[in-house]
């Protein structure tokens, strides 16, 4: 019989290839099939290689920005009951991390809303700071990745800071949280990506809500900006 979990020289088993692969021409459609089969033969969605990356890691890399691929990676979340969503690479990373640097996925917020819930609910932590020396948690990515002067990516940004707040481990905002880019807390950095001059009246009201969202219930502090 197959043995699905024997790993190469590089720590890799035959769904780390999959995977990797599963990008040409929008293929992790065309292999869910394949995919589901060698998860019921054995394959473990967890299994990390040489650099800590697991094979449901390196799947978000190739999800694409439409309702079939995304809907794949939902199913791949579910496909195996023991996958351990809180694993990091050898970075610091977790599938989160992954997920919010997927850039292309900003392009259907409500879609990702659904796979950011969805890890949320499964264990994964939106405040959890990776290895590099900028110290990146996934909310701070998905803050930079918006454009918060469009209205649905702030109304977006809003829904994200509910579903942190409403977990049982919160963000501690009261000190600075290093972004990617500065050293700047979580507050900061979003109102320095506000548009200067705000008119609409729905925006403002975003605006106010997001500031306190992070205030009250973040505990993040005014002062600082």
């Amino acid at each position: 019989t197959l043995d699905f979990t024997k790993k190469d020289e590089n720590g890799r088993t035959f769904l780390h290839y999959l995977m990797n692969n599963s990008h040409a021409s929008g293929l992790l459609v065309a292999m869910l099939p394949i995919i589901r089969k060698v998860v019921k033969m054995g394959g473990n969605l967890s299994d990390v290689d040489f650099i800590g990356r697991t094979p449901l890691m390196n799947s978000v890399t190739y999800v694409e920005p439409n309702f079939v691929s995304m809907g794949c990676f939902v199913f791949l979340l579910s496909l195996d009951p023991t996958v351990d969503i809180t694993q990091k690479d050898n970075l610091g990373e977790t599938l989160l991390h992954g997920v919010m640097n997927n850039t292309g996925l900003y392009m259907v917020p409500n879609l990702m809303m659904y796979i950011i819930r969805k890890i949320v609910e499964m264990g994964g932590h939106l405040g959890e700071v990776d290895h590099h020396p900028r110290r990146r948690s996934p909310l701070l990515i998905f803050v930079h990745n918006l454009r918060l002067h469009h209205k649905v990516h702030m109304e977006f940004l809003l829904e994200v800071l509910s579903l942190q707040t409403a977990t049982t481990t919160r963000l501690n905002l009261t000190k600075p949280q290093p972004s990617e880019f500065d050293e700047e807390s979580l507050l900061q950095t979003i109102i320095g990506k506000l548009p200067v001059d705000i008119t609409d009246i729905d925006m403002k009201i975003l605006v106010v809500g997001i500031i306190r969202k992070i205030v009250i219930d973040m505990g993040g502090d005014l002062s600082e900006v």
